[in-house]
């Protein structure tokens, strides 16, 4: 392929897309089980309501700030932070160079004079 990049997009629905519309839906359901309209909501979480109501219907996005206000009103601002897993640290491996074996034995250098 020459090493080129391949600007085509993949057919089909993109995964991005997928994830923020089922993350839209669970916010929806999460609103609507506590009885909240948009407004109130939108108001609550500091976000216009019609930015709330384009997340919702998976036209528009938040921005990380109001994603993180929205999910604290429903309770699962700490859940967030567990998205990414802390990494788990191994010890250190000290990876010496291999000892260099001579094909010949050292030779004395002697020099007369």
């Amino acid at each position: 392929m020459n090493g080129e990049f391949n600007s085509t997009p993949a057919p089909g629905p993109n995964p991005d897309d997928q994830a923020i519309a089922a993350l839209a839906l669970r916010v929806k359901a999460q609103r609507l089980h506590r009885n909240w309209p948009q407004s109130e909501f939108a108001l609550r979480a500091g976000i216009s309501r019609a930015s709330y109501q384009n997340f919702e219907n998976g036209v528009g996005t938040l921005n990380l700030r109001h994603l993180v206000k929205v999910l604290a009103l429903l309770g699962c601002r700490d859940a967030f932070a567990d998205i990414v897993p802390t990494p788990t640290l191994e010890p250190i491996k000290v990876v010496l160079p291999p000892t260099r074996l001579r094909a010949y034995p050292k030779r004395n250098h002697l020099r007369y004079r």
